[in-house]
């Protein structure tokens, strides 16, 4: 078996972390690469999903990397204001997160956090589900060739 790539080190401990923001009494469920279909009994929720990705070699001892990490809170409220509250706490625990530990486990170089409002996504059955958007850009290196070799 091969070793994983540093992106994929970098997504584990990404949705690591965020099986352990304190949510309410607890935590919040965490669903990587889902695109739909979360049953809102499993809320509140963080849904992780890859987006733009660039890389560029830098030198001959290292390539810059660039991944935006898509992360969805979803979160299932009483009334509007609760679940709007519930989904801005779900985005400040993201930005905690990346607060207390921006390198991810040591694997990043820089991790910026970039938060969008609240947005219904209610349906008839459940009306008062609210999602938030949180992108993190996350830069790491790697040594040219070798994707799974973080570099100095």
């Amino acid at each position: 078996m091969t070793d994983p790539t540093v992106l994929e080190r970098i997504t584990q401990a990404l949705c690591a972390g965020l099986a352990t923001v304190p949510v309410g009494d607890g935590t919040a469920a965490v669903f990587r690469g889902r695109r739909n279909g979360i049953d809102a009994a499993r809320f509140p929720a963080y849904r992780v999903n890859r987006g733009d990705f660039e890389s560029e070699q830098a030198s001959s001892a290292h390539v810059v990397n660039r991944q935006v990490f898509h992360v969805e809170g979803l979160v299932v409220g009483d009334d509007d204001e609760t679940a709007d509250r519930a989904a801005i706490a779900l985005a400040e625990g993201v930005r905690g997160l990346i607060e207390t530990d921006w390198t991810l486990g040591g694997l990043a170089v820089n991790s910026t956090v970039r938060a969008g409002g609240p947005d219904d996504a209610g349906t008839e059955d459940v009306p008062y589900i609210v999602g938030v958007l949180v992108e993190i850009d996350v830069e790491f290196w790697t040594k040219p060739g070798d994707p799974t070799a973080l570099a100095p």
